[in-house]
């Protein structure tokens, strides 16, 4: 199945500046970092919506995956965290 991860973000920025943004999205199982896609794109001043579709292989294991997403430029980086849930097929044994 995909998974859809979204962020909105804001820059802050004098008018007509425009400068590199990178995203990052770190995805955790378990502790273990399992990918870290990443975009880079120009951007000005202003909210931006960015969506990223993953997705996961038909064997994912259960559980609880983890989301730390990475907003960064030269000047600046911030970072949030989520989660999402992979739920055991019927039958399911470990």
């Amino acid at each position: 199945d995909e998974v859809n991860i979204s962020v909105t973000y804001t820059m802050l920025t004098r008018p007509g500046y425009r400068t590199e943004v990178r995203e990052v999205r770190e995805i955790s199982h378990e502790g273990q970092l399992i990918g870290k896609p990443e975009t880079a794109s120009v951007r000005s001043g202003g909210t931006w919506d960015s969506d990223m579709p993953i997705t996961l292989p038909r064997d994912a294991e259960p559980g609880t995956y983890v989301v730390n997403t990475i907003i960064q430029t030269r000047e600046a980086s911030d970072q949030r965290e989520t989660s999402f849930t992979v739920e055991p097929p019927s039958g399911y044994r470990r």
